[in-house]
């Protein structure tokens, strides 16, 4: 197999702000409009890295938006192409969301396979530090957890 080295910046025909950027070591860029929209480099692929209201898809057989994130809400929903709020909160949006309309295409399954007594779990937390992965004690009767219906 031949190698071919590349250092520089392919660029669609006729159009000089897209292509891929190869210009840095053990990098490749996406780039559109001079944009970079996506990365791949040796330690895995990065979409929408400068935090742009970009969305991302993922299709499945049967399912144009089996895997959708809405960039401009923040959230990750299955089953659906865009984001909503939730039911009972008018105005945020889940972080993650399922939609559907049969039993099997708006369900979760959580399953253990282990041969010992212990079973899946469904963790709710709750800490009063204030950044994400906190370990802060919270106060006397303070809301934990809720699941709403």
């Amino acid at each position: 197999m031949s190698e071919i080295k590349v250092n520089s910046v392919v660029n669609s025909t006729g159009d000089n702000d897209s292509g891929l950027d190869l210009s840095t070591n053990d990098k490749v860029a996406i780039k559109i409009a001079d944009a970079v929209v996506a990365t791949v480099d040796t330690t895995g692929v990065v979409f929408n890295d400068a935090s742009a209201d970009r969305d991302f898809r993922v299709e499945s057989n049967g399912n144009a938006n089996m895997l959708f994130v809405d960039g401009g809400d923040d959230a990750v929903v299955i089953g659906h192409n865009a984001s909503r709020t939730t039911l009972f909160n008018t105005t945020a949006t889940a972080a993650l969301q399922i939609e559907g309309t049969s039993g099997n295409t708006a369900s979760m399954s959580i399953v253990r396979n282990s041969n010992d007594d212990n079973g899946p779990q469904l963790v709710l937390g709750k800490s009063n530090g204030t950044t994400n992965g906190a370990v802060t004690v919270v106060t006397a009767d303070a809301l934990l957890g809720r699941i709403s219906f």
